[in-house]
């Protein structure tokens, strides 16, 4: 009862695991969001998926190229579309487990927002956003 309830509040997880050797696409950002895909939704291939869609108006599209970078940020981007948003960042700190993946936490600084980025294998898993 007790595991179940720690599962319930800890949010979600996954273990890919393979048996005999890791496949070459095995450790990217795009082999792991193509084993998820069953699962998740990822941002950037939500938009390519929806080539179709109509366009947005250009009132949205005004609106979103004006919003600030701090909110244009979601887990599942790659390293260079942060970069792109907020220029080259500061590395605090890297590691590599076990299983291979990297993980890096970045520190990004905006005139008005302090941002610290913690990547997995170059894709955005966690973020904080705070006021200067």
């Amino acid at each position: 009862m007790v595991v179940a309830q720690n599962r319930a509040g800890g949010g979600s997880r996954f273990n890919l695991r393979w048996s005999g050797s890791l496949p070459p696409d095995g450790l990217t950002p795009d082999g792991v969001m193509k084993y998820l895909s069953d699962y998740v939704t990822f941002p950037s291939a939500a938009a390519s998926d929806h080539t179709d869609a109509a366009p947005a108006s250009a009132t949205a599209s005004t609106a979103a190229a004006n919003a600030p970078a701090a909110s244009k940020l979601q887990r599942g981007m790659k390293q260079d579309e942060v970069t792109a948003l907020f220029g080259l960042g500061k590395q605090l700190s890297e590691s590599v487990g076990d299983g291979g993946l990297k993980t890096q936490v970045y520190e990004y600084t905006t005139a008005e927002r302090h941002v610290q980025v913690t990547y997995v294998n170059g894709v955005v898993v966690q973020y904080s956003i705070n006021s200067n």
